[in-house]
């Protein structure tokens, strides 16, 4: 399994087309858009719609807890309390997820179009925005009829909206709700379920903060509070990235975590630079060396929103990269080193030239057409003198040629890293 993240969510296509000439607007560390920019002789192409996809509902009620009443017969005879069971979750959820997918079509929003493999139960996503909630209060109070049923259910849900672009929940919402049916009606409990989940959703999907999110404009970056941290620099190699290829391949390493695989490098002894989707919630990672050593690796500083982490290790006997926290020119030839789809193709050298630098409310990404697939996620875009510039952290999947990095200047700037000069 392979880090998803490269796989790039629908937003960025919004971002690509508003741009004439120059790049206006970006979005998350993920950005991401599958049609051409508009030459500036072109009126500026709506914006695409962002996928949306479900996460999960999680639930703060117990096993045994009562969650309503059922009655039956035409005048309504109690039948007993009902109460929730081991599965009580479980089934609430795929409710949930079930009336997710109807309500959002409702609504005209867009589903992730994640395709669905018998063989692999971790395909990459293309979401934009994840939706998921906590469940606090459920009453389901029926009465049944051979003509029908009526009744209520009420639901109490807090409801966060995540972005994957900036790796964070950008939005929440605690709603309640209650679906009430008066008088008999010829409807199955599935439907009345559905019908009370998609009026819980309603409501967080009509909202005027959450429709503006989904309209690109996502909440500014929070400002960061890391203590400086120093860390000694590498000199540069004489001879370029293709006379020390081999060199450099040794400081790429392969991050194995709860996520899947990525890609690291070392920018200093026992440290290394990778993207946060890549470590996802771990807190210790392995890290598979060029010469199929292992070590662990501690994550010491994160920032979510800009999609970079560091990596603590023990002193291996490899070197760092050297570093550049200057913009490369458009049009320089540009490396990338990485572990993509699988650890057998570990070390995989492309190359490619720096197509842009694209800003949109203070994210920037550069943009290069060097080949980079699920796995690369993390590893090091280089210069051809053998420099880190950047981090690579995705690609468009409706496109050829577009790949999008982490500068390393913004992701030192995140982690407030200080890389001091190289001690003679």
């Amino acid at each position: 399994m392979t880090s998803n993240r490269l796989l790039a969510p629908a937003l960025f296509v919004a971002i690509l087309s508003t741009v004439a000439s120059g790049f206006a607007t970006a979005a998350d560390p993920t950005a991401d858009a599958s049609t051409a920019p508009s030459s500036p002789a072109e009126p500026a192409k709506a914006a695409a719609t962002p996928k949306i996809e479900f996460a999960k509902l999680r639930s703060k009620i117990v096993p045994g807890e009562k969650i309503g009443h059922l009655e039956g017969g035409f005048f309504c005879f109690n039948n007993g309390d009902q109460h929730a069971s081991d599965r009580f979750e479980s089934v609430v959820s795929g409710f949930a997820e079930a009336a997710f997918k109807i309500e959002l079509k409702a609504q005209g929003l867009t589903g992730s179009s994640t395709e669905v493999s018998a063989f692999d139960t971790s395909q990459p996503s293309d979401a934009d925005f994840r939706v998921g909630g906590v469940i606090s209060n459920f009453n389901d109070s029926e009465c049944t009829y051979p003509s029908g049923r009526k009744g209520v259910i009420e639901l109490t849900i807090k409801w966060d909206l995540f972005s994957t672009r900036q790796q964070r929940v950008v939005f929440s919402k605690t709603v309640s709700s209650a679906e009430r049916i008066p008088g008999f009606e010829n409807i199955t409990g599935r439907d009345f379920m559905l019908r009370a989940f998609g009026r819980n959703l309603r409501d967080l999907l009509t909202d005027a903060d959450a429709k503006a999110i989904f309209s690109g404009n996502l909440p500014a970056l929070p400002p960061v509070t890391l203590s400086p941290m120093h860390l000694p620099a590498s000199r540069v190699q004489l001879g370029g990235t293709q006379t020390n290829a081999a060199r450099l391949r040794t400081a790429v390493v392969t991050i194995l975590s709860d996520k899947g695989s990525g890609t690291g490098f070392y920018v200093s002894d026992g440290y290394v630079l990778t993207n946060k989707h890549v470590v996802g919630q771990s807190k210790y990672v392995k890290i598979k060396l060029d010469d199929g050593k292992e070590v662990v690796g501690e994550l010491v500083r994160e920032d979510g929103p800009r999609d970079v982490a560091l990596l603590k290790t023990e002193s291996v006997a490899v070197p760092s990269l050297s570093l550049r926290l200057a913009d490369p020119a458009v049009g320089e030839d540009v490396y990338a080193i990485g572990t993509p789809l699988s650890q057998k193709l570990a070390g995989t050298f492309t190359r490619g030239v720096l197509s842009g630098v694209r800003e949109s409310e203070g994210v920037r990404f550069y943009q290069s057409d060097v080949a980079v697939n699920p796995g690369n996620s993390g590893g090091p875009l280089l210069d051809a003198a053998g420099n880190a510039v950047g981090i690579t952290t995705f690609k468009l999947n409706s496109a050829s040629g577009l790949a999008f990095f982490v500068p390393l200047r913004d992701a030192a700037e995140r982690l407030a890293l200080i890389f001091d000069a190289p001690l003679n």
